[in-house]
């Protein structure tokens, strides 16, 4: 590419998984020039985690001093059609044997179609 052909962004955002498609919109909506880089060609695919994604009061509930940051709940506001199961408790076995058991605000979703969302 031509020098002049560069265009140059006040912003990039390497990775377009949750974070980067977060931190990514939340620039943008302040008006300032995003470029997000994603090195996989469909985002989401293959999935990096369990598929467990937190709702708002799981959020709250976890991190303290969230209250005032409105656009971070409103980021929280999933359609249902990205929540396959919600998820009101969990259990985690160790290699061990012991198991944890413990509630949380959560849904499953599958990975492909959230992170899609997220960088729509």
């Amino acid at each position: 590419m031509a020098r002049k052909e560069i265009k140059h962004r006040q912003v990039i955002i390497i990775g377009a998984g949750p974070a980067g498609a977060a931190c990514a919109q939340r620039l943008a909506e302040d008006g300032i020039d995003v470029l997000m880089i994603e090195r996989r060609s469909i985002v989401g695919n293959p999935a990096q985690c369990g598929e467990c994604i937190p709702n708002w009061g799981e959020v709250v509930g976890t991190f303290s001093n969230l209250d005032d940051h409105t656009w971070l709940y409103d980021y929280f506001q999933f359609p249902d059609r990205l929540k396959l199961h919600n998820l009101d408790n969990m259990r985690v076995f160790l290699p061990s044997g012991k198991a944890y058991h413990f509630e949380l605000d959560a849904f499953a979703g599958h990975r492909l179609h959230f992170d899609g969302y997220l960088c729509d």
